[in-house]
């Protein structure tokens, strides 16, 4: 049975991050404000792991999630 593993989870979610990033950069339309959004995001999510898994900073980490979740929120509003 296969469990929960977090080094498989990250290396997904990067996975499909660089995906998104490679299908960002070559579209022929420039868009900056998705580069933008988009980087914003790798760096929050990057900033998550060491927050919530290395430093044991829950609290903080919820913060920061919560403010992930807003651009998320943005980006989707943005996408519509």
């Amino acid at each position: 049975m296969w469990g929960y593993s977090p080094q498989v989870i990250q290396k997904s979610l990067y996975t499909i991050m660089g995906i998104a990033k490679y299908r960002i950069a070559s579209k022929e339309k420039e868009s900056k404000s998705a580069e933008l959004l988009y980087d914003t995001q790798l760096g929050l999510n990057f900033l998550w792991s060491f927050l919530f898994f290395k430093w044991g900073l829950r609290g903080t980490s919820f913060i920061e999630m919560a403010a992930l979740s807003d651009l998320d929120y943005i980006d989707g509003i943005r996408v519509l």
